[in-house]
């Protein structure tokens, strides 16, 4: 469930490169299904099956060149990467970086899984493709390599090491006959036709600081990425669907935005949630509580800023909502956490 939306930006950087490139990214974009509408905003969400399937046309075309996802990938930032970016951009050091990369990457909507663990004195990154999620052939897994290792090594920059975070990438497919142009992307001893993709860096490097850091807007990202991952795995179909569009949105949007944003009336938005045992009203009230429960736990916070935070423009509203539905204040709810 969690993986059948994407963040559409992806969409997007990889129509902007086909562009650049010669090829007729409208009429692909079109024969996989994606309305201009669907990728018209940052925060706009696209079905996965659809984003695949443009990866897979994408890579048929004769005008393509062999590193697209390299490509895409050095054009992607951290912020497009929604919640989870402006989380791991905020974070105190590589270590935490990497820990929250790991753990909220499923919010992105990724084809492939991601693990670290210790070698020697290197941490390897290993990437592996989801079981049973998508038919990945050899040439989408060229594709979705390249683009995750483009963007990761860019990181160095965070830890002012420069760009160039790896010092050894092991790829599990062919180099066909493309060996220089990895190495003149990656900047590092690359080998292939491995079991696994695996990408290495020096263990000392998780504990340097990250130019970018802001602890207490990092704890507040985290917080928002941890209640989204969780409310996620309990909500189905359209309700996921709400959520999502949620955690993205700066304000909450009234249910005729929200039906804009998935491109359904709200009428059509009302009955789907009807099926789903929902209102959008509950659904609202349930993701600001589960936010507000988050914000309190985990960081100190004044309770007035925290509503504010999530949508509430008179404290008094959310004294009252908070207290209807926990049976406490939400100063007792913190020290009773604590």
């Amino acid at each position: 469930m969690i993986i059948e939306m994407t963040n559409a930006v992806y969409a997007t950087k990889l129509l902007e490169q086909l562009d650049i490139n010669g090829v007729n990214a409208d009429d692909l974009r079109l024969k996989a299904g994606i309305t201009a509408s669907e990728i018209e905003f940052p925060e706009s969400l696209l079905q996965s099956k659809k984003y695949h399937r443009l990866v897979e046309l994408a890579l048929q075309q004769p005008e393509t060149p062999y590193d697209l996802g390299f490509r895409v990938g050095e054009g992607t930032q951290l912020l497009d990467h929604g919640i989870m970016g402006y989380a791991i951009l905020n974070s105190h050091d590589m270590h935490q970086c990497m820990q929250r990369y790991i753990r909220y990457l499923p919010l992105t909507g990724p084809v492939m899984d991601v693990s670290m663990q210790r070698q020697e004195k290197h941490m390897a990154l290993r990437l592996t493709p989801l079981v049973g999620q998508w038919n990945i052939n050899v040439h989408t897994l060229r594709y979705f390599t390249q683009e995750w290792l483009a963007s990761l090594d860019m990181w160095g920059n965070l830890i002012d090491i420069g760009r160039g975070l790896f010092t050894e990438v092991k790829v599990a497919f062919a180099a066909d006959g493309h060996e220089n142009l990895y190495r003149r992307h990656l900047h590092c001893p690359i080998s292939f036709n491995h079991s696994v993709t695996e990408a290495l860096f020096p263990e000392k490097y998780l504990t340097l600081p990250f130019s970018t850091g802001n602890d207490s807007i990092g704890d507040i990202c985290e917080a928002q990425c941890q209640r989204l991952l969780a409310d996620l795995e309990h909500h189905q179909g359209w309700s996921a669907q709400v959520y999502q569009k949620l955690s993205r949105s700066p304000k909450i949007p009234n249910i005729t935005k929200m039906a804009d944003l998935l491109h359904i009336s709200p009428r059509t938005l009302r009955r789907r949630l009807e099926q789903d045992g929902k209102t959008y009203q509950q659904l609202v009230v349930d993701f600001r509580m589960a936010m507000a429960r988050q914000y309190l736990a985990e960081t100190k916070l004044p309770v007035n800023e925290i509503a504010d935070l999530i949508g509430y423009s008179n404290p008094a509203n959310f004294y009252r909502t908070f207290r209807q539905i926990e049976q406490m204040t939400p100063q007792n709810y913190r020290s009773q956490y604590r």
